[in-house]
């Protein structure tokens, strides 16, 4: 994996603007602050540029990352720090009361004083299995499992994703899901860097914010969760209902389902957000397809994925040129993905090797270079991935058949 030196604009943030040739620099700066290589170090701050400096920093100086959530319950924190253990924090005046009083080295980001010099001439980080990071997940009970990703792991997911992506080259990115989350890792710190992206960062969020930016920066891809596009199709068809010539629009453009056409029948909407998105791209959990349908027709077309951080993290993906409402996409080149009593299990260079200290739930859910995701899922003839729920949420009728829950919403 490389980062090369440019003058691409890498990050904006609270109106500061930084090149790739700047980026660079900082990881230098921040590298010559960790004292001690081959250790774990946490990261815990909101999304902003300090948060990347941080972790290239890290990995530039063979440590693994910690990503922590700074909107977690104190009790989770406190065991991620013990169990971890992590001795040191990158943190931000933000964040810093959450981990002072905890017995760590805390760098504060907002307060380093440092002298920028410019560094290598681009960063490569080998795809070796040395430990790059170690991000916890809640799971669905019990203490928080710290998922164990090498290098390996990490640069395996970013050239399988990078394969399939039909992302237009140089485009501005921009998502408020959270970089501690896998998903956000994965785009954020990884894909958009090594495609030379522009990420746009803000951890404000509300419906005036997330126009203004889409429309002042022309952005190209935009990564949403399910919980947004809810709110979406809420509010649009509120106003397509209230007006007869809308709804006659949008029952012409959701029957001809034409990306184009959905552009030109619903041209202000498309403007409303930016006038220039490609790919809106949604996961982390499931999404009514019908809701999808409904967006699509009215020019918001949402590109579903399926991942699991233990498959750092995705494991499917749509694109452009085949998207299917309701599916996941296909699964990523490298990966292997088979249904085994309706779960979805998972193989490939992606796949951790286990959890952190926890060789118990390690062996329960890893077993012959196989992840158990717990999750319940089927293929169509054509290879398309459709997530059905959790394997845990299965109903067992008195004749013992297995009803899923999510069959019985969709009918």
């Amino acid at each position: 994996m490389k980062i090369l030196r440019s003058n691409r604009i890498a990050f904006v943030h609270d109106g500061r603007e930084i090149t790739y040739s700047r980026f660079l620099d900082y990881i230098q700066a921040y590298s010559n602050v960790i004292e001690k290589s081959d250790s774990k170090v946490g990261i815990l701050m909101e999304n902003r540029p300090e948060w990347l400096f941080s972790l290239y920093a890290l990995w530039k100086k063979d440590c693994a990352a910690v990503p922590m959530d700074y909107m977690s319950k104190g009790d989770d924190l406190n065991y991620i720090v013990k169990n971890s253990g992590i001795e040191r924090v990158f943190c931000s005046d933000k964040t810093k009361d959450l981990v002072e009083g905890k017995g760590l080295e805390v760098i504060n980001v907002d307060r380093l004083d440092l002298e920028l010099e410019k560094g290598s001439e681009d960063i490569s980080f080998p795809k070796d299995d040395k430990l790059g990071a170690i991000i916890y997940t809640s799971g669905t009970s019990g203490k928080p499992l710290g998922v164990m990703l090498s290098r390996k792991n990490i640069i395996s997911n970013l050239n399988s994703m990078v394969k399939i992506l039909d992302w237009p080259k140089y485009a501005s990115f921009y998502t408020f899901v959270p970089m501690f989350h896998s998903a956000g890792f994965l785009a954020m710190a990884v894909i958009s860097p090594y495609l030379q992206l522009t990420l746009i960062l803000s951890d404000k969020i509300s419906s005036e914010v997330i126009t203004n930016t889409l429309q002042k920066y022309k952005v190209s891809i935009f990564a949403v969760i399910p919980r947004f596009a809810y709110m979406l199709h809420n509010k649009l068809m509120q106003n397509v209902n209230s007006s007869i010539l809308a709804k006659t629009l949008f029952k012409i453009s959701r029957f001809c389902n034409n990306r184009w056409l959905s552009r030109t029948l619903f041209r202000r909407v498309y403007n409303k957000f930016g006038g220039n998105l490609v790919h809106t791209t949604c996961g982390g959990a499931g999404l009514d397809p019908e809701v999808q349908r409904d967006l699509a027709a009215l020019s918001i077309e949402l590109f579903m994925g399926y991942g699991t951080t233990e498959a750092s993290p995705a494991i499917s993906y749509s694109n452009i040129a085949e998207n299917r409402f309701g599916s996941a996409g296909k699964v990523l080149p490298g990966v292997k993905v088979k249904i085994e009593d309706g779960e979805i299990v998972v193989k490939g260079p992606n796949v951790s090797k286990g959890y952190y200290k926890n060789p118990k739930k390690t062996s329960e859910k890893f077993k012959d270079g196989w992840f158990y995701t717990g999750d319940l899922g089927e293929f169509d003839k054509d290879g398309f991935l459709y997530i059905k729920g959790r394997k845990k949420e299965v109903i067992v009728l008195s004749n013992g058949k297995n009803i899923w829950p999510q069959t019985i919403e969709d009918e």
